[in-house]
């Protein structure tokens, strides 16, 4: 006479499935709230550590129940697996920032022009400019040599215009804008003027600051970008591969704008930070495109 045991179920797996499941649906919601706007981005961030901890104990729970079921048998093998694979989904945020932490300097304002960069909205209303530092100066020319200003052979009005629909085009949200100087008169149709969005983040949600400021020019027009982020010491590199997004949106549409003769004559002079300060007197070759 054969007696048949019963098969040993591990709890371990299913209670790592569970813990799972559950840091899952807290990230989910955390994002959601952040995008929505009813959690600040430091508060976001804190969320996102607390799942990252709960979710390595799901995954080291689900690891220690899969050895324990392969070793000695028994049901639950699904559920360690299905806690393994959410407890990576919620550690994603936390490699991710990880990876760009250990991949790019820590900044979190990237300018064109780091001598005179463009006034965000709080240092226009205080009438303060920002001063880099030359640690931070070193470490932004070292990692992001191509973040220079750019000079178009257009008026300052005809890039602004482009410049802003470019970031429409982005998704960016403008905030404010007008001229430099308030005391120029109304009737000055190219002077030196700003623009200040807003930029959020397509994953995250982070919202960021963007500052544009456009420089009347002999032979054109000087364009010059700032992107800070208003969460956090270290940008991880987004603030550089925001101004690179812009720059290649903004040729697209002034090559859409002005069509295949200003396409051919298009070739906007690019700066070497060690040729920034002299931006204004470099000569540009040829002339405007006519009107």
């Amino acid at each position: 006479m054969y007696v048949q045991l019963p098969q040993r179920y591990s709890l371990s797996a299913h209670f790592a499935r569970r813990l799972a499941a559950l840091v899952l649906c807290f990230t989910l919601l955390s994002f959601g709230l952040h995008h929505l706007g009813l959690v600040e981005g430091e508060i976001f961030v804190v969320l996102l550590l607390v799942a990252a901890v709960l979710a390595f104990i799901a995954c080291f729970l689900g690891i220690f129940a899969a050895l324990r079921l392969w070793f000695e048998g028994g049901k639950g093998f699904t559920n360690a697996i299905t806690a393994m694979f959410y407890g990576l989904i919620c550690l994603a945020p936390l490699l991710y920032f990880s990876y760009g932490y250990l991949s790019f300097p820590p900044l979190n304002d990237i300018s064109t022009d780091l001598d005179n960069p463009p006034q965000l909205l709080s240092e226009r209303a205080n009438g303060t400019s920002h001063v880099y530092g030359a640690r931070q100066i070193a470490l932004q020319q070292q990692a992001y040599p191509d973040i220079v200003p750019r000079r178009f052979r257009l008026s300052a009005r005809q890039l602004s215009e482009g410049a802003l629909l470019a970031a429409q085009n982005n998704g960016w949200r403008l905030v404010l804008s007008g001229r430099q100087d308030n005391d120029e008169p109304q009737t000055l149709l190219d002077s030196t003027s700003f623009a200040l969005v807003e930029a959020k983040t397509p994953v995250f949600g982070f919202v960021d600051e963007v500052a544009l400021r456009f420089t009347p020019d002999p032979e054109g027009a000087l364009l010059d970008i700032r992107s800070v982020s208003r969460v956090g010491s270290h940008d991880l590199g987004q603030n550089a591969n925001r101004i690179r997004r812009f720059w290649k949106e903004l040729d697209a549409v002034l090559v859409e704008k002005f069509g295949a003769e200003y396409n051919r004559a298009f070739v906007p002079e690019q700066f070497s930070p060690q040729d920034a300060e002299a931006v204004k007197d470099a000569p540009l070759p040829g002339q405007k495109p006519a009107s």
